[in-house]
Parts: structure tokens; sequence; C-alpha cells
């Protein structure tokens, strides 16, 4: 059986977690564990974060049409309560930045057929 934690807890009541192997208190309370506790909780928060969980759903690259079947089941999640509205929102700006980019891109690339065309050269 193990050994409890002799911490008093802030409410008054000894800690009831179980006490390292070898120690009198568990992880939380063990002055020689801070940098370990710290550690911990530098990466649970970063896994938390939107922007870790919202790398974790989006895919390498997608066409439009992937863009909007995503977007689709993203608000589906975030009307079922699945996923955070922040997330949701977090996607939709991102979807609009890509859809942004992929459109600038394509008239950079009929502009540069147009100009070669008419003989036109830009300066780079």
């Amino acid at each position: 059986m193990a050994v409890p934690c002799s911490a008093i807890a802030k409410s008054g009541q000894q800690c009831s977690r179980p006490a390292l192997a070898g120690k009198r208190h568990c992880l939380m309370h063990d002055p020689a564990s801070v940098e370990l506790r710290r550690d911990a909780g530098r990466k649970g928060g970063y896994a938390r974060s939107n922007a870790a969980r919202a790398r974790k759903a989006i895919p390498e690259a997608m066409t439009a049409e992937e863009m909007a079947g995503w977007l689709s089941l993203v608000f589906t999640r975030v009307l079922t309560g699945q996923t955070s509205p922040k997330i949701g929102a977090a996607c939709a700006q991102l979807a609009r930045t890509m859809l942004v980019v992929q459109e600038t891109a394509l008239l950079e690339e009929r502009l540069a057929e147009l100009e070669e065309r008419a003989g036109i050269r830009r300066a780079s």
C-alpha cells in the first residue's frame, strides 16, 4: 500500500495523493520536484493551447472544395459542442486567408500569362 503524502493541502486536510517512492511528499508537494512540475506544466499548457489543437486538426494542404468540406465538419462539431467556438472561429479565419492566398496566386498566374501574350515584361 502506498504511503500518503505528509503535506497539508490548502483546505487544511492532509494531501490524499501517494508519496513518491522513498520520500515523504507527493510530486506536487515534494520540494525537490519543482523543475519537474514546471516542465510538466509547460507541456500540459502547450498541448491544451488553441494553436496546438488546431495544428492537430488541420490537414497539410487542401483544395477549395476540400476546405469547404472540412469547414462543414468543423461547423457541425462547433454546433454539437465537440469543438470550441474559438477553434471554429480560428479555422474560419484561416480558411478565409488561405482562399485569399489561392485567389491571389491564380490572379498573378493569369496576369503573367496575359503580360506574356501582350509582350509586356514585369519588373522583378
